[in-house]
């Protein structure tokens, strides 16, 4: 087994704990978003399965935790080639792209849309800024 090899495995579950932390902690910013919008007057409704549904506060907590905790197991499965934090971030990328997209075709609002926009520009920053660099140490590169 190589130095880089027995590293990467010493702080893997590191990546996984980050992922986890840094998930309750978007989780918590998007809950701060989310009252603060809903103060504004932001309805905070979305148009599912021919019905129109009100969002709960959990959710960004939740979701933001769970996005975060599954891409960063993803992430530690993939920063075990030389390119995995590479093709990681273009899927976060393109994930962030689908649920933005998804948001402005399920909100009710302009208002709404572009909150949940922010929400997930939340996850991603948080993934990228925290996430990432960790296992980009995690493999020594």
């Amino acid at each position: 087994m190589s130095t880089s090899t027995t590293a990467a495995r010493r702080t893997a579950p590191g990546l996984v704990t980050t992922g986890a932390l840094t998930g309750l902690a978007a989780g918590v910013v998007n809950v701060v978003l989310f009252f603060v919008a809903k103060a504004a007057g932001v309805p905070f409704e979305v148009a599912m399965g021919g019905s129109t549904q009100a969002m709960l506060f959990a959710q960004p907590l939740v979701l933001s935790f769970v996005a975060l905790l599954l891409g960063a197991l993803l992430l530690k499965a993939l920063a075990r080639s030389p390119r995995g934090v590479t093709i990681w971030t273009a899927i976060a990328v393109v994930v962030f792209v689908g649920y933005t997209a998804f948001a402005f075709s399920a909100a009710t609002t302009t208002s709404t849309a572009l909150v949940l926009t922010l929400m997930h520009v939340v996850v991603l920053a948080a993934a990228l800024v925290r996430v990432v660099p960790v296992a980009r140490r995690a493999v020594g590169g």
